[in-house]
């Protein structure tokens, strides 16, 4: 679980309702910024949730996936404390389209080198910010494109998986329209990747007689 230094705010991610691990948390000079590696798991769905401890005021938690904003939640300071907050897929009011892990689309065709460098690519981020709430009940906002990309087999920077949308489900939800009031308050940053990958980058802990620690103890 992710804290701001001030430990007004947590966060975490879990998979098909499974908290997932966290590996080489970091947290920016500044303290704005909390960052750490996860393991993704291959067509698993999965949500980002945050908990409010205590900071006084009304605040938004916004989420994007791989770069691409995917809305986000309201938790009201005057309700008290703790409150958690829950995002796991987009909705149009109506339904929700879950978060899933899917393989990433590669291909061999260099028309595709020079499209977006997807420098946000294998990226789960979570904002928290001041806001003023202004209306409730209002119309949806729009729906968010997380589709399958094609990217360059050149260009994927060791990403295997990318973030898209599971078949909808009913689900009905209501918006609410608010106003940001100041800077950010702390955003957690969660990069992910396949278990073997950050095994075999040292950031996760290999696996008990797993081959690699054989050899290291040989």
């Amino acid at each position: 679980m992710l804290q701001s230094p001030d430990g007004s705010f947590c966060a975490w991610i879990t998979i098909e309702g499974v908290i997932t691990p966290e590996y080489s948390v970091e947290t920016s000079a500044d303290g704005r910024t909390v960052t750490c590696w996860i393991a993704s798991e291959l067509g698993k769905k999965f949500a980002v949730h945050w908990t409010n401890r205590g900071y006084p005021a009304h605040t938004r938690g916004n989420v994007q996936m791989d770069g691409v904003s995917c809305g986000g939640r309201i938790a009201y300071g005057h309700l008290g404390f703790p409150q958690n907050s829950v995002k796991d897929g987009v909705t149009d009011g109506t339904t929700l389209k879950p978060f899933v892990f899917s393989g990433l689309t590669l291909s061999d065709d260099d028309a595709l080198l020079g499209g977006p460098s997807y420098e946000h690519l294998g990226l789960i981020e979570l904002t928290l910010y001041p806001v003023q709430v202004l209306n409730a009940n209002v119309p949806c906002d729009g729906t968010h494109n997380l589709s399958n990309l094609k990217v360059h087999e050149r260009s994927k920077k060791a990403v295997t998986q990318q973030i898209t949308l599971a078949a909808p489900i009913m689900q009905r939800t209501n918006f609410v329209q608010t106003a940001r009031l100041g800077a950010d308050l702390v955003t957690f940053t969660f990069k992910y990747r396949p278990l073997d990958i950050l095994r075999a980058n040292g950031i996760a802990p290999l696996r008990l007689g797993s081959s690699v620690e054989l050899l290291t103890r040989s």
